[in-house]
């Protein structure tokens, strides 16, 4: 018999072990978009090294992964169902750099994003909505202009995404249960890869 109570997959009938409807408060996402960018040129603005750099710098790298903030948000109806919405994306990237005498320092590099899209508003007053945005920017070229500015050629995709707080009644299986910690000692190969709920339905 399957064990519908242990996090992980359920083996059998999902209907087994159901035994109470709570209702919950989530984070719901009604629409959403993704606009990608490749090989976009792009002007960063560098800030909070993690030493002293000595000039010229040389640039290695810069990576960026989650949300950014938001800025001159405008949203408009439009005659189709959709709302267009205007904002800046701004995100705060960690760039890796190297000074003159060879040492790899890192710094933060702000870089922006102009975003004009088409998306469904919900029309729920008694649950008001929020606009957000998270990105991934991955970039290896580009070259030191200023002392604290880049050009960097970058690859990136921005999720535009409407999100809702809404309270729901779903089904559950009772309270979490957890698996007793397993410690890890030098002896015991393999520990780290086990995974952090074990499979109790075989």
């Amino acid at each position: 018999m399957s064990n519908n109570i242990s996090v992980g997959k359920i083996n059998g009938n999902p209907l087994c072990g159901l035994c109470e409807k709570v209702c919950v408060e989530l984070k719901t996402i009604t629409d959403g978009c993704r606009s990608v960018y490749d090989n976009e040129q792009v002007q960063v603005t560098l800030s909070n090294f993690s030493s002293e750099p000595s000039y010229p710098l040389t640039f290695n790298s810069l990576f960026f992964n989650g949300l950014a903030s938001i800025s001159g948000l405008v949203v408009e109806p439009t005659e189709n169902a959709k709302s267009r919405i205007r904002y800046t994306a701004t995100f705060t990237a960690s760039v890796s750099l190297i000074s003159s005498d060879g040492s790899l320092i890192t710094a933060n590099g702000e870089l922006s994003f102009y975003q004009d899209v088409l998306l469904s508003i919900p029309t729920d007053q008694f649950s008001p909505y929020s606009v957000e945005v998270a990105g991934i920017v991955r970039s290896r070229v580009g070259s030191v202009i200023t002392q604290n500015v880049a050009n960097v050629r970058l690859c990136a995709t921005i999720v535009t995404r409407i999100t809702q707080l809404r309270e729901l009644v779903i089904p559950t299986y009772g309270d979490c249960v957890y698996p007793r910690c397993r410690e890890f000692t030098q002896i015991c190969g393999g520990v780290q890869d086990t995974p952090a709920f074990i499979d109790n339905n075989n």
